[in-house]
């Protein structure tokens, strides 16, 4: 574990918080390729965006992808931002450089941003001190408060409601999108850090003592069911219909466990993994101390940075059209370009 406390260290004036953990949301519940049971971001929730439907940051910049057909024998695929790196794929207001598309802030003016996710209408995040709150995905309107919590971590979200890691509180606690209402759904015997919801079960990591991966259904009040216990420094879960995947940043892996519960396994092996994501056919990882946001393929291969010199990378979010992420050190909700 590395001496960092918190382990995401911040370029401002916390030094109120220097005690709290490093802290990532998580933007799961969505599975592998194929996997039926995904429910916190359905593949057909973001089928507009494929489509190249308007997309607007929250500072006025929008980009849609240009339409089908030849592209004219003058354009720049290395520079233009609406055809960077081939015909028709649009950068979504961010640059184009060297034919790739370059990350653009979506969300700026938060607290120590922690958490994304997104229910493919609503784009949602939370901050250290405690707020959870919302924005259109397409960036309209204004953005809104759904409650204010004594902190808040990871995040997930449904139908109907944001879950959440309040740290402080050793809690897991869910949020009715609509009225803000909490309720508490299990209690950490460490510091509640990572939350991923899927098939009726809300899976957690208690960092603390015997550091352990957690599960709970959306009824009882407990600690939960530990599918796994020893991990070090368990920071985001990420839930599909067959495992649960955890950013073990302590040893520098992605765990993999059953949800089931049994032996768990290395996934993959990275720097400091504070946030992990399956979306289609790959896979992302945010690593906090190297400030860089990567892809692979699930099937193997080596990580390659989609984004790198970020301040501290927290919570993912991928869509079949974007990446976000929220920036702890810049109190900003990230986009890329996918």
């Amino acid at each position: 574990m590395s001496p960092r406390a918190p382990h995401i260290v911040v370029a401002v004036a916390v030094a109120t918080l220097a005690a709290a953990c490093s802290l990532v949301v998580d933007t799961s519940g969505l599975a592998d390729a194929g996997d039926a049971d995904a429910m916190a971001h359905p593949a057909d929730a973001f089928s507009a965006l494929d489509s190249g439907a308007l997309e607007a940051s929250a500072t006025g910049d929008a980009a849609t992808d240009a339409p089908a057909g030849p592209c004219r024998s003058d354009i720049d695929f290395g520079t233009d931002p609406q055809h960077c790196g081939r015909c028709g794929h649009g950068c979504l207001g961010g640059a184009c450089v060297a034919a790739a598309c370059q990350a653009t802030t979506f969300i700026a003016g938060e607290t120590m941003a922690v958490g994304v996710a997104s229910d493919g209408t609503e784009l949602f995040w939370s901050t250290y001190d405690g707020f959870l709150r919302a924005k259109q995905l397409d960036g309209a309107g204004a953005r809104r408060d759904i409650v204010k919590l004594a902190s808040a971590a990871h995040i997930e979200v449904d139908a109907d409601y944001v879950y959440t890691a309040v740290e402080s509180n050793k809690q897991i606690v869910r949020v009715r999108k609509t009225t803000g209402v909490v309720e508490v759904l299990a209690v950490c015997t460490g510091q509640c850090l990572g939350v991923a919801v899927s098939g009726g079960n809300v899976f957690f990591t208690d960092r603390g003592g015997s550091s352990s991966l957690r599960m709970v259904t959306a009824d009882p009040t407990s600690n939960g069911t530990a599918l796994t216990t020893g991990l070090n420094s368990p920071e985001d879960a990420f839930a599909t219909a067959t495992d649960v995947y955890v950013a073990n940043e302590g040893s520098n892996n992605i765990i993999r466990v059953p949800r089931g519960g049994g032996a768990s396994s290395i996934f993959l092996t990275v720097t400091d993994p504070v946030a992990f994501f399956i979306e289609g056919a790959d896979l992302f990882v945010a690593s906090q101390m190297t400030g860089t946001v990567y892809r692979r393929s699930v099937a193997g291969g080596n990580l390659a940075a989609v984004a790198a010199a970020q301040a501290q990378p927290a919570g993912l979010l991928v869509t079949p059209s974007a990446v976000y992420w929220a920036d702890l050190g810049g109190g900003t909700i990230m986009r890329l370009a996918r």
